[in-house]
């Protein structure tokens, strides 16, 4: 018996995976969305082999925890961490006004606790 790709396995068995439906502002929902948008796709079905490997990591990367909060201690990495993941949640729809007033009301209440793991523990938290 020979490996499959899932998407093999889904288009032979004629099944149709549906994008998730976005409620309540979720962020990941809609990054899935419109990573499908940008390949051109309405869904997984829709991508070849190639493009579906590199949506794969894409959309696993733009999921996975990133460990790299843990080494938040400054305003400075904490304004830079905050944004990446504001963009990296928001995609094409990022507003750099709405982060900024985002990101400024966690930095004050970070420096006014000094608690930077807490500033991230709230970005994270607020991504869905």
């Amino acid at each position: 018996m020979s490996i499959k790709k899932f998407s093999h396995f889904l288009a032979e068995s004629r099944m149709r995976v549906e994008p998730p439906r976005v409620e309540n502002g979720s962020s990941k929902a809609a990054t899935y969305v419109a990573m499908l948008e940008r390949y051109g796709a309405q869904s997984v079905l829709d991508l070849s082999d190639e493009d579906f490997d590199k949506f794969h990591k894409e959309l696993v990367e733009s999921f996975a925890p990133l460990n790299e909060g843990e080494d938040i201690k400054d305003e400075e990495s904490f304004r830079e961490y905050a944004k990446k993941m504001l963009k990296q949640a928001h995609g094409d729809s990022y507003d750099e006004d709405k982060a900024k007033e985002v990101i400024d009301g966690l930095v004050s209440k970070a420096k006014e606790d000094d608690d930077w793991d807490a500033a991230v523990g709230k970005l994270q938290s607020s991504m869905g």
